[in-house]
């Protein structure tokens, strides 16, 4: 702030000194207690910018939330020794927090333990299994749901006396003495995982554990233990559940199971932290409860550069970027912050540039430009490394608006999905790959329903190792669900990414020069209306439901009125939507609903049958459309509108056209024929590339090869759970040896 206030006294000085300065920050940690604030009047010039840089060679690192001092803590008494895993006596240390100005940054209220921070790593509350899952063994009641509540019904009432949550068992034994003697003690043991669906993280309380090692609940779950109500529909409840097999569970703030170093716990009773140290510097460490206000905002302000600086264990969001013109965070880490890292609303030309975003909740929220009159903003995420998100499901970056660019990064090791909504998006040259390994009904890029969009473009990415659990509801590398529009997949290359690579039925999407390896999907869609009679009936199924009041106004089934809302009353046959998108007043005018004015065309799969080639098109529910009286069925695309263009996937033989499949190196080798026309994805082009702001990126063929080899014996669909070989699936803590 002295800085900035130092600038603004210098410019009072005389109108003529607004210009660029730079702010040089020596090396050290510095704590962030309130908010820095930059406005208009703190902006620099297009060629002048105000920078605020690390000092060469040193680093800088701001940080909030509550230090701890690792001298203050001790060895386990014996008291609390008693309460330890026999594996972590003599490791853990403890510190005493009655009394500590920390205990007031500790959250309360069930399920919520914050979050602990060891120099630069998020460590692992304390939880069984540390790696990956326990699952399911049966299902004694499924117990209350909050999914189908009709009007005027309420939940159970519930206590720890009197629980009334459901109850069911392991697969894997467990320490059920342990277990029981401290959720007696505390009543703070924390269920979390997959009980229903593989789409829906479901976090509940233990109330018992019997000594057979039932578990019960302590009150409803969203959709019910091991089972959901589909058979009859998705909002049926009277329909018989369906139960579903492998069912992924682990639990957390378990003191009894703290049994690897950097794992923690919080005592709430007696008011102690519990620490297994990740290394044997402690007195030195930097450990932190992560929190506190904003770090940095602009309000307005132009032309400023944020450099080589490290935003780290900060709270709900670390930087905030609002109007104003050309601010960028270049060569900057963000870590360990209990939200988002960065948040751009507004504005034009902002850029984050060779940064790097880890263990955070989400990443990134960007809005921008103006929809109606397509106006691009030409906000841009370049060169930038995004990793160990802690979502789990969409939004780990969203974007929405007009001209956004998304290009040249790398984005793995995590759950967290991207979302997009907008025009003009673009993804370009990034490499995705560990992405979804937990969930299902997934997709790493991820639009729906919404039948504006358009001239988004996904083009020249290498999506690869998307390890879908075998039983588990489908992955796929990107989707435009529930009939969104105006996305072309264009030169992208796909290596084993669950079931299949792209997922659309709606208007406006194009599929071309793409091809897809070790999974058995180039497409899946949907059956969807073609016919005149089968169109009006949407239309009136929509007038009927929202008319009726069954659905609220705006809502995703809500398309047409969705649409206006954007581009106003019959916006898609007037400039500049209508020029700008010619197949935009077609599809809405003639067939808002199915795979209309899209096209398939000129791709590669390596699974391609020469007498059926379509069968690499996944038509929902159906594998193949039959034709013909017999046993024998031909996949054809007949259902498919006749606006939509397609010619037949060819087959390819990755060993004859790549380097070294084997090792992930598939660069093309010299000399192979492609059809007319074809431009395959160029990998020289793809992920992090060498700059100003980030003078050594990781070669590619390394961690290639490298990743290539950890998933050799992971089956990517199929099989059977094997609990000897499950975990190894899940990504290792970044502070341990690959055991």
């Amino acid at each position: 702030m002295e800085a900035r206030d130092a600038i603004r006294a210098w410019r009072g000085q005389d109108e003529h000194q607004a210009g660029g300065h730079i702010v040089e920050i020596h090396g050290g940690v510095y704590e962030i207690s309130q908010r820095l604030d930059l406005e208009a009047k703190d902006s620099g010039g297009p060629n002048a910018p105000v920078v605020y840089r690390a000092a060469e060679g040193q680093a800088v690192i701001l940080t909030g939330g509550v230090r701890l001092s690792g001298e203050d803590f001790r060895r386990a008494g014996p008291e609390e020794l008693a309460h330890l895993h026999p594996e972590a006596r003599g490791h853990v240390r403890v510190l005493d927090l009655r009394g500590h100005p920390a205990w007031g940054s500790v959250p309360s209220g069930q399920g919520r333990y914050g979050h602990l921070a060891y120099n630069e790593h998020l460590l692992q509350l304390a939880q069984w299994p540390n790696r990956g899952f326990a699952h399911l063994a049966e299902v004694i009641d499924i117990g209350p749901t909050k999914r189908w509540l009709t009007r005027g019904q309420s939940l159970p009432d519930y206590s720890f006396d009197s629980p009334a949550g459901g109850r069911f068992t392991l697969l894997e034994p467990f320490r059920a003495k342990a277990w029981r003697d401290e959720l007696k003690r505390t009543r703070d043991v924390r269920q979390d995982g997959y009980l229903s669906n593989d789409w829906t993280k479901d976090s509940n309380q233990v109330a018992r554990i019997a000594e057979d090692g039932t578990f019960q609940l302590l009150d409803a779950t969203r959709y019910g233990i091991g089972g959901v109500r589909y058979p009859g529909g998705f909002s049926d409840p009277s329909a018989e559940p369906k139960f579903l097999p492998n069912r992924r569970l682990f639990f957390t703030n378990l003191l009894c199971e703290l049994d690897m170093p950097g794992e923690w716990y919080i005592d709430r009773q007696e008011q102690k932290l519990y620490l297994w140290p990740i290394d044997t510097k402690l007195k030195r460490a930097r450990i932190v409860i992560p929190g506190g206000p904003v770090m940095l905002q602009t309000d307005g302000a132009s032309h400023i550069r944020f450099q080589g600086i490290t935003f780290e264990n900060g709270g709900k969001l670390g930087v905030r970027i609002t109007g104003g013109e050309g601010v960028s965070l270049a060569g900057c880490t963000f870590r360990n912050f209990t939200g988002r890292a960065i948040e751009i609303t507004g504005g034009r030309e902002h850029r984050v540039d060779a940064c790097e975003i880890s263990n955070c909740k989400t990443a990134l929220a960007i809005r921008g430009g103006n929809l109606k009159k397509l106006e691009r903003c030409g906000h841009t995420v370049v060169n930038t490394e995004i990793h160990r998100l802690r979502r789990k499901g969409y939004g780990g970056v969203f974007l929405y608006g007009c001209g956004i660019r998304f290009e040249n990064n790398l984005y793995h090791t995590m759950n967290a999905a991207i979302n997009y909504d907008g025009a003009h998006i673009g993804f370009k040259n990034n490499e995705f790959y560990n992405v979804g390994w937990e969930m299902g009904d997934w997709n790493v890029l991820y639009q729906g329903a919404d039948k504006w969009c358009n001239g988004n473009v996904v083009e020249n990415n290498f999506f690869h190792h998307m390890m879908e659990e075998p039983g588990r509801h489908p992955i796929l590398a990107v989707r435009n669900d529930d009939g969104g529009t105006g996305t072309t997949y264009r030169s992208n290359l796909f290596y084993k990414t669950g079931r299949g690579a792209i997922s659309f039925g709606g208007p406006s999407c194009h599929i071309i020069n793409n091809i897809v390896l070790e999974c058995p999907l180039l497409w899946w869609t949907a059956r969807l209306p073609t016919s005149e009679q089968a169109i009006q009936r949407e239309y009136d199924k929509i007038a009927q439901e929202f008319g009726s009041g069954r659905y609220p106004r705006g809502g995703k089934e809500d398309a047409i009125y969705n649409v206006e809302q954007v581009v106003g009353e019959q916006g898609w046959s007037r400039p500049p939507w209508s020029t700008a998108f010619p197949d935009f007043p077609k599809y809405m005018s003639e067939n808002p609903f199915a795979q209309s004015y899209g096209s398939m065309l000129d791709n590669y799969h390596d699974a391609v049958d020469p007498d059926a080639p379509y069968r690499v098109i996944h038509i929902h529910k159906h594998w193949a459309l039959p034709v013909g009286d017999g046993d024998e069925s031909t996949p054809t695309m007949r259902d498919i509108p006749v606006s939509f263009k397609h010619n037949p996937p060819v087959r390819i033989d990755p060993e004859a056209v790549f380097v070294n499949p084997d090792n992930l190196d598939l660069r093309v080798k010299p000399g192979v024929q492609w059809v007319p026309g074809f431009v395959p994805c160029d990998l020289s082009k793809v992920g992090l590339f060498k700059s100003r702001y980030r003078p050594s990126p990781p070669n590619p063929t390394g961690y290639r090869a490298a990743i290539a080899q950890a998933y050799r014996s992971v089956r990517s669909t199929g099989g059977r759970y094997d609990p000897a070989t499950a975990y190894k699936r899940y990504p290792e803590q970044p502070w341990l040896d690959e055991q």
